[in-house]
């Protein structure tokens, strides 16, 4: 990105908080790129904290602004976190808050990944079932490969752990 683009609210658009941050963070990284195109086929999807965050899923708190992105990007900003994925295809994201975020799923892996605390990523997946934004299966497949990190012995009791962790009794 070689200078950094602003990004102005229009007069009497509402402002939100919660989100205002995060989209003027996409808006600039698509630099001068047409915003139909990006949400036609994004060159950024926010992703981990951020995208759990959009959703209303859990309750972490994103340390900056998390984005997959199609190339790699040198931004001044440092409170982006950027992965740099080649690929961002359509069924890994999207548009959730007007902007291209990660499925549940991919939020559920993604978290895992990063070795999140075990009952933060139970909060947003039972938060996810409670909502009907993920099943069982969907959330077996995204633990996998994840249950030794965790202390199971199997995908199935790690899917068990982080669905039952925020149940009521």
């Amino acid at each position: 990105m070689a200078g950094a683009a602003r990004v102005y609210r229009l007069a009497g658009a509402p402002e939100d908080p919660e989100l205002d941050g995060l989209r003027a963070a996409w808006l600039q990284l698509g630099a001068s790129q047409p915003w139909e195109e990006r949400m036609a086929a994004p060159d950024a999807v926010v992703s981990h904290r951020s995208a759990a965050h959009v959703r209303g899923l859990g309750d972490l708190i994103p340390q900056g602004h998390d984005f997959y992105v199609t190339h790699r990007r040198r931004p001044r900003r440092s409170d982006l976190l950027l992965r740099v994925r080649t690929r961002l295809p359509a069924d890994m994201w999207e548009i959730s808050g007007g902007l291209p975020v990660c499925t549940v799923g991919t939020i559920v892996r993604d978290l895992l990944h990063d070795h999140e605390d075990e009952s933060a990523v139970a909060r947003v997946v039972t938060d996810a079932l409670r909502d009907g934004l993920i099943d069982s299966s969907a959330v077996t497949k995204a633990a996998r490969g994840h249950a030794r990190t965790y202390g199971y012995s199997t995908t199935s009791e790690l899917v068990a752990a982080l669905a039952a962790e925020n149940s009521p009794a």
